[in-house]
């Protein structure tokens, strides 16, 4: 069996036993028990993250740092943001300041704030400062940025929301 086989055996066992209330490990139950389901190699990682996580916690550990997922965090009224690197070999934090002048974003908008990196905020942040919905909702319709992925939101409906599209097939608050 190779290591890809593995790794999804391994999820599709904790899966099946899998008794939390975790929504997207439930709904990653519903999937596979679809006849001829397929995982893909990103479900596959975020399950075995997600399971490994679970076993720390029943062990009486803590979330580590690194499981920390890409989206907008927000901790003692600062937002972060947290992203890969080039390379997708590790994740940094920014931190949204605001600036004393204007400068123009992706869409050739004035705006007065801007991410600026924050050495070590990576290592403060855990997955329960991610902004819950209605500090998404707050969120998107004053910064018009998605509070999973952090990239801009252009649609009515999506800044609204606080969260994009394509994000919110995948995030649940």
């Amino acid at each position: 069996m190779t290591t890809a086989q593995q790794k999804i055996a391994a999820a599709v066992l904790f899966l099946r036993e899998y008794k939390g209330d975790f929504e997207f490990l439930k709904d990653m139950q519903k999937t596979i028990a679809s006849p001829g389901a397929t995982l893909t190699e990103r479900q596959v990682e975020a399950v075995l993250r997600c399971a490994a996580r679970e076993k720390r916690i029943a062990g009486g550990g803590s979330p580590s740092s690194e499981e920390v997922e890409p989206g907008v965090y927000q901790i003692d009224g600062d937002v972060y943001k947290v992203k890969f690197n080039r390379e997708r070999t590790r994740k940094y934090a920014v931190k949204l300041v605001y600036i004393d002048s204007e400068r123009l974003n992706e869409e050739d908008e004035r705006v007065p704030w801007e991410f600026q990196y924050a050495p070590g905020a990576i290592y403060k942040l855990k997955p329960e400062h991610r902004m819950d919905e209605e500090s998404a909702k707050t969120f998107g319709l004053k910064y018009g940025i998605c509070a999973s992925c952090g990239k801009r939101l252009k649609v009515a409906e999506s800044v609204e929301r606080g969260i994009g599209p394509v994000c919110i097939k995948w995030f649940r608050f």
